[in-house]
């Protein structure tokens, strides 16, 4: 939980700054197991985190705790689908010299468990045509 534990230190360093334990006895935690999340040697649970939440007024502190807390929990390429991306790392390149069906099959390849199968059979047929360097 190194991003939470990093994003909770940086809350309580203000403004306004709250000493550790201020915090842990507004949202009624053991001053210990507070130190603990911040020092990170615990990891924060759920119910722990709706605790911690409460404890904070504003909503843009609350969404940087839940931020760290996700990015500490879920891969890149999940945080990108709650951001409103695709989690298609193809989406942005543009295939318009091919054909819908020729696109549709190149962009299924790209996205598939043959991955690196593809790109082999391409660099060879790259080096059959003599156009390995574009």
């Amino acid at each position: 939980m190194k991003h939470f534990a990093e994003e909770l230190t940086a809350l309580l360093a203000g403004p306004p700054r709250q000493q550790q334990t201020e915090l842990a006895d507004k949202v009624g935690m053991t001053k210990s197991k507070m130190s603990r999340i911040l020092s990170d040697r615990i990891s924060c649970d759920r119910e722990t985190l709706d605790q911690i939440l409460s404890g904070f007024v504003s909503r843009e502190s609350k969404t940087r705790l839940v931020a760290a807390y996700l990015k500490d929990l879920a891969s890149p390429g999940a945080l990108a689908l709650l951001r409103g991306g695709s989690g298609d790392q193809w989406a942005g390149v543009e295939f318009n010299r091919l054909s819908k069906k020729g696109d549709a099959a190149l962009r299924g390849l790209l996205k598939s468990d043959h991955l690196m199968d593809f790109e082999k059979i391409v660099i060879n047929l790259a080096t059959a045509f003599g156009v390995e360097n574009g």
